[in-house]
């Protein structure tokens, strides 16, 4: 501490991982710093039993950059043991936007190395007051994440789908829907699962068919696999991202829509057996 003023000043000095600025736990306002996890940021306080301050706390700012923490009457500070605390957040928004912890991090660290901002007790801009830097790197802090898993993911019409049998003539008209249902149990932290289709045999103008893998059997046709919003679901393209907001242990991810349709590929259609083969990838995180 030097000998002009008693004031616990701070300073912003990189604004390039600052996610804003905002309330706190305990209702003084600071500034939200970027982690590796987008939508997840973190807040510190420098602290002491005489009281401290949040980096991006205070009011106003001086033409300098700096505001004031506290300003006490008396010297509060003398031999007192400073400390900081970090706040983890999660901004929901952020978040649901970069499909969460899409990355599997297992911890929550800072973004990178960056300084959080300078303090000072006393006039900040005299000779006798040299601020402190306060830095941080991706090993100031290493908060473990709990790992996502899933005990098993079950077919509710089991492995083999029945799409049923067809004239040619049905062909002409609206194409038959078989619907099936896929789910996830006994999930643990899980927020997102990744759904993908991969298939060796496809069919179509650009392969968003299922084509038929028996020798001899029928021509001309293929299946379409939709998600459970309709979309087509094409094979070996990009996957979809379901979410839930059911993240304890143990939790059912729900039951996941999916449906089937017999269409035509644009070529010339002979009559005959008919058997595509899929797989339903689930990446969960």
């Amino acid at each position: 501490m030097g000998n002009d003023g008693k004031q616990l000043r701070q300073k912003t000095t990189d604004n390039a991982y600052t996610r804003g600025r905002g309330p706190q736990i305990d209702g003084e306002t600071g500034n939200y710093y970027k982690t590796n996890i987008e939508g997840v940021v973190f807040s510190v306080k420098i602290y002491s039993s005489a009281g401290g301050g949040y980096f991006g706390g205070g009011g106003d700012l001086d033409r300098n950059g700096w505001s004031t923490l506290v300003n006490p009457s008396d010297t509060i500070w003398d031999g007192k043991t400073w400390k900081a605390r970090i706040t983890i957040w999660q901004d929901s928004y952020d978040f649901v936007n970069s499909n969460g912890n899409h990355n599997n991090y297992t911890t929550i660290t800072p973004a990178t190395t960056f300084s959080l901002g300078e303090m000072s007790l006393g006039d900040s801009s005299d000779s006798n007051n040299k601020p402190w830097t306060f830095m941080v790197t991706p090993t100031t802090f290493q908060v473990p994440i709990v790992t996502s898993t899933c005990q098993t993911a079950q077919l509710d019409k089991g492995n083999n789908i029945d799409l049923g049998e067809y004239m040619m003539s049905d062909f002409n008209v609206s194409p038959r829907t078989t619907n099936f249902r896929v789910q996830i149990l006994g999930c643990d932290n899980v927020w997102a699962v990744d759904v993908k289709l991969q298939a060796n045999k496809t069919t179509g103008s650009q392969n968003e068919l299922l084509g038929n893998t028996l020798t001899g059997g029928a021509e001309g046709v293929g299946v379409q696999l939709y998600a459970y919003n309709s979309t087509p679901l094409p094979p070996n393209g990009l996957a979809f991202t379901r979410l839930s907001t059911a993240t304890s242990p143990g939790s059912e991810f729900g039951m996941m829509d999916f449906s089937a349709q017999l269409v035509k590929d644009g070529k010339p259609m002979k009559a005959g057996e008919f058997k595509a083969v899929a797989t339903i990838n689930l990446s969960y995180y």
